[in-house]
């Protein structure tokens, strides 16, 4: 399964991967998204084949059933260094002088 990197369905994923059990306010809080955007995330995560939503009376549990999981694309870390090395490219000057020899 590809998951993006940066996305939310990663962070909620490694969240799975650090802490079990973790109930869907727990996320919430550790994400720090409202509330209707996180059921939407996971409730396509559970349609992916990737969580399971355990509904009891006072909380939902979120398990993770498929570990599989490749995150593809650059990290910011990654993105920051590679913006360090190319940097400012530096412009000569020229001259419009004659050359003689």
């Amino acid at each position: 399964m590809q998951i993006k990197t940066g996305s939310l369905e990663e962070r909620i994923l490694k969240i799975l991967l650090k802490k079990y059990p973790v109930t869907v306010n727990e996320i919430r809080e550790e994400v720090g998204v409202n509330e209707e955007k996180l059921k939407r995330v996971l409730k396509a995560l559970q349609t992916r084949g990737v969580i399971m939503l355990d509904a009891l009376p006072d909380e939902t549990f979120v398990r993770l059933i498929n570990p599989n999981l490749h995150f593809i694309g650059r990290s910011s870390v990654q993105k920051k260094s590679l913006k360090r090395k190319a940097g400012k490219k530096k412009t000569e000057k020229k001259v419009n002088e004659m050359m003689y020899a």
